[in-house]
């Protein structure tokens, strides 16, 4: 499957109080040194993220804020045929400002594990998300896509590649939405 891009995706004035929600200082972010969970001494690897449905981890959090995206949810329901309850997991995530658009390590969200992967942006920012066209760990990652972060763009593809983000250089974040659904 490639990569797919919905611009627009979601309702505007719902997806402004999203925004300003997760961007509020009182939303329960929580620090990472490195944002995609692989472990390195490399510089600007670190952000926040706020995990709010792992069936992993068999965690599945509602608080406020996490009910924000119940909406969304329901659209992907809608739109896909992707039911609230095929999500495996979800979370926010912002990567903050680094000197020159720091490429974080290649990463699949769910193992080799098939998967479906929504990242919806929630600001326009700089910094790429990059999917490799390898599905298998390689020291030689080869680009299938690069994809500008864009507001209210929904990125769609099989999770199951390997990916990776950029931390924006112009622009003081970068914010978004990873969803993932079991199965393709």
């Amino acid at each position: 499957m490639k990569p797919k891009i919905f611009d627009d995706f979601f309702d505007k004035h719902l997806l402004d109080y999203i925004c300003y929600s997760v961007q509020h200082p009182e939303y329960p972010w929580s620090y990472n040194s490195s944002i995609n969970k692989t472990f390195g001494t490399e510089p600007w690897m670190f952000g926040f993220s706020r995990k709010f449905i792992d069936i992993n981890d068999y965690e599945i959090k509602a608080c406020p804020e996490d009910k924000l995206f119940f909406p969304l949810f329901l659209k992907l329901h809608e739109e896909f045929g992707r039911p609230i309850s095929d999500i495996v997991r979800a979370r926010t995530v912002m990567m903050l400002r680094s000197p020159s658009n720091t490429l974080h390590a290649p990463h699949q969200d769910m193992g080799g594990e098939s998967h479906l992967t929504f990242i919806l942006y929630l600001n326009d920012s700089d910094g790429s998300t990059i999917i490799y066209n390898e599905n298998e760990h390689s020291e030689n990652y080869t680009i299938q896509d690069k994809i500008e972060p864009k507001k209210n763009r929904l990125l769609m593809f099989d999770g199951s590649y390997f990916h990776a983000g950029q931390s924006p250089s112009q622009h003081n974040n970068r914010v978004l939405l990873n969803i993932n659904y079991r199965g393709l």
